[in-house]
């Protein structure tokens, strides 16, 4: 599909000089962003079932946000007292 816009960017109609990428389709019919994505899953599960996976729990995910978040707002404040 081809899309024109118009000078504020709003699409016209859809038939223009501008192709969308996403609507690019391989000979097999699949796009070319279907194509990508599902590679993407398929290293994820790679990667997921690996003997060596380390997993992490929300506890610790959450733990570590927070010490991030206190570290940038001690940077923060640092910054605004030197200004």
């Amino acid at each position: 599909m081809r899309v024109e816009f118009s000078q504020r960017g709003r699409p016209m109609s859809t038939k223009s000089t501008i192709p969308i990428d996403a609507d690019v389709v391989r000979q097999d019919g699949v796009s070319a962003h279907e194509a990508w994505f599902r590679a993407e899953v398929q290293a994820g599960l790679r990667e997921a079932d690996a003997p060596n996976a380390v997993w992490v729990t929300q506890d610790e995910v959450d733990q570590q946000s927070a010490q991030r978040r206190i570290a940038w707002q001690a940077k923060i404040d640092l910054q605004r007292k030197s200004a």
